[in-house]
């Protein structure tokens, strides 16, 4: 196999591990290295993946390790936890200085579906984010694996570390994380359904910026160091409006933090 032929699979590979969704993956590789249906089955037998399971228990990640080890906020209408000094001052400091320096404006799906119109929507979502890939670092790896530990996963079915970067009265209005069951053939081709989200909070923020849960009358303000984990899911693993939260805009800092997403099985 020559080095172009390594890298191209190398590529996708990591790109489809990181969260990249199956159609959009295929369709920009079709365009970037004008390649074939063919070249493309080349491609994916070649990435040796997993096969989608014919049954997942979603209890399973109903009474994760993380419902064990972290403190509730307790709502009967959704699983949410935190864990304070979760992070170090020194590795929040560290994390934040890298999503200063490499963060880029988020660019949104016009529509949802066609990866062809990505721009920036303001009145959505108006931020800076930044993937970070624990193969990149041992570092980047170092706080992947932990969090991984804390939640009680196999790290390959979690989607990359994302850091983000809010300036003051920069926001991300009221979504979910889970796919619409309409968009799930789509988003969860690969990786299936995402079940828990991890967020941690890079620094103080001293007014504003809460992630706010409107559905639940929450709103949890950023601390140094603190992990936020919610489910996504129900018990039976059908979606949870309530977990339904927006960035509320940070109004006397900037606000860091990194989000970490995990899915219902892994590629390999």
């Amino acid at each position: 196999m020559n080095n172009l032929k390594r890298a191209i699979i190398n590529g996708f590979k990591r790109s489809a591990l990181n969260g990249t969704p199956k159609l959009t993956l295929i369709k920009e590789y079709k365009k970037l290295y004008k390649i074939n249906k063919d070249e493309i089955e080349w491609i994916l037998e070649a990435c040796d993946f997993n096969d989608p399971p014919n049954n997942i228990d979603y209890s399973q990640f109903y009474n994760s390790n993380i419902t064990k080890v972290a403190t509730p906020i307790k709502h009967n209408n959704a699983q949410i936890y935190y864990i304070d000094n979760f992070l170090t001052k020194k590795d929040c400091q560290l994390l934040s200085g890298y999503i200063e320096k490499q963060a880029t404006p988020v660019l949104s799906h016009s529509n949802g579906r066609d990866d062809d119109k990505r721009t920036r929507q303001e009145n959505f979502r108006n931020s800076s984010t930044i993937i970070i890939d624990h193969r990149d670092h041992e570092f980047f790896q170092k706080v992947d694996k932990q969090i991984a530990t804390v939640i009680g996963f196999y790290p390959s079915i979690g989607e990359a570390m994302n850091g983000q970067k809010y300036e003051i009265g920069e926001y991300y209005k009221k979504h979910t994380d889970y796919f619409p069951e309409t968009d799930l053939n789509i988003y969860g081709a690969w990786m299936g359904q995402r079940t828990w989200t991890t967020m941690l909070y890079l620094n103080d923020v001293e007014e504003g910026g809460e992630t706010h849960f409107p559905e639940l009358n929450l709103k949890v303000k950023p601390k140094e160091g603190t992990l936020l984990a919610w489910n996504n899911l129900h018990k039976d693993g059908t979606t949870n409006i309530n977990t339904l939260h927006e960035a509320l805009p940070p109004k006397s800092d900037k606000k860091y933090i990194i989000t970490k997403l995990w899915r219902s099985w892994g590629l390999v």
